[in-house]
């Protein structure tokens, strides 16, 4: 399903990264950032783009169905 998901929004492998850390463990930013050896404003820069993406992709989905 995580790999659909993926595929559907054209995540980048760093996005999915982040968004793995986000989603499956407790960690803050900074910790997030020290494990993935990335920069926090890297973290929070990936987070809206993904979101937009994702945005994206079901307007696309709805002007699609009409």
């Amino acid at each position: 399903m995580w790999s659909a998901f993926v595929q559907a929004y054209g995540f980048t492998d760093r996005e999915c990264d982040v968004l793995e850390k986000l989603i499956h463990t407790e960690n803050n930013l900074q910790e997030i950032s020290e494990e993935l050896f990335i920069s926090k404003r890297v973290v929070q820069r990936h987070i809206p783009q993904s979101m937009r993406r994702q945005v994206v992709q079901q307007e696309l989905d709805c002007y699609s169905c009409m």
